[in-house]
């Protein structure tokens, strides 16, 4: 199972690692667990580094396009390098 297919709604049962990390991104963005480093702050960036299927070379998804701007300052400091 491609776990970018079930994201949006994963299954406990049939999608447990998807679930598990989505439920603990959850919990961090809203305080109740910290990440290692992070100095109990939340969560700055989720970096999804992976292959695709049908694409070549190296790109960048975003997530909305009403993200806060500084959301593009990675892809941008990337094309720049």
């Amino acid at each position: 199972v491609d776990p970018n297919r079930v994201w949006h709604d994963p299954n406990p049962i049939i999608h447990p690692v998807v679930f598990a990390l989505k439920n603990h991104l959850r919990c961090v963005t809203e305080g109740r667990a910290t990440v290692m480093g992070a100095g109990g702050k939340g969560l700055d960036l989720f970096l999804d580094l992976h292959g695709h299927s049908t694409k070549f070379g190296c790109f960048f998804y975003g997530c909305c396009r009403t993200a806060p701007i500084n959301n593009a300052l990675l892809p941008k400091l990337c094309a720049m390098a």
